[in-house]
């Protein structure tokens, strides 16, 4: 894949927390409409790596998306650039509404309501209601709702399965899915095996803030399988 055709590029990237060096030279390319999975351990460096993309840690090496460099921009520039982060605090305003959430995550663009509830079907009940009144998953829906509100390219999950009930799990795994139909590129970070079975094309092992390995996502699903055994999953 060519640098201008990757939807995401991450060239020999060091991240650093202060002092603390947290990503030691890691690279990877993201085409548009794959969904690519990190998967390791806590504290492997998978957060760090989507925290590097959007710019919220310091950093060496090179980032892009398109052919467009990014390196040295702000994290609200990479956003305007067709960049959209979901944290894993999830961080949505509980003080506003679903609706007014998602006017604050489409940056002042006109963006398809419609379509985000086809995606999200449980928002249309809730888009008068306060985001404080929701539950966990309910709230996770609405993090990565507000993200596509601004119709970005490449979307970053900092573990989105975490802490929800199945179903919503699920509701979750079929978006994402419904994400790569529609040509966005998504890095995912996340320990759930099965969610990552069910919506990646490919995945990269992390450990000590380096990529050691690539699998099959349905190799996380091997009972003894070494993937497994490696990563303590």
């Amino acid at each position: 894949m060519s640098e201008v055709a990757a939807a995401l590029l991450l060239e020999n990237i060091d991240a650093f927390y202060g002092k603390a060096q947290a990503l030691f030279g890691l690279s990877l390319q993201l085409a548009p409409g794959e969904v690519l999975a990190l998967v390791g351990r806590n504290g492997a460096g998978k957060s760090t790596t989507l925290a590097a993309a959007i710019g919220l840690v310091s950093a060496r090496g090179r980032i892009g998306t398109h052919g467009v460099p990014l390196g040295g921009l702000p994290p609200h520039r990479r956003a305007r650039l067709g960049l959209g982060y979901v944290p894993q605090e999830r961080r949505i305003f509980t003080d506003l509404t679903v609706r007014q959430n998602l006017v604050v995550g489409s940056q002042g663009k006109p963006f398809d309501l419609q379509g985000l509830l086809e995606l999200f079907p449980n928002l249309a009940e809730m888009l008068d209601r306060s985001a404080a009144q929701m539950s966990g998953g309910e709230q996770q829906m609405l993090a990565v709702a507000r993200t596509l509100a601004a119709g970005p390219r490449v979307v970053l999950l900092d573990e989105p399965s975490e802490g929800i009930a199945p179903r919503l799990v699920a509701r979750l795994a079929a978006a994402v899915r419904a994400l790569k139909a529609q040509g966005v590129a998504v890095l995912l970070s996340e320990q759930n095996a099965r969610f990552v079975a069910e919506t990646a094309d490919r995945v990269l092992l992390m450990d000590k803030g380096q990529i050691v390995g690539q699998a099959q996502p349905a190799e996380l699903l091997a009972p003894a399988g070494a993937v497994r055994a490696v990563l303590g999953l």
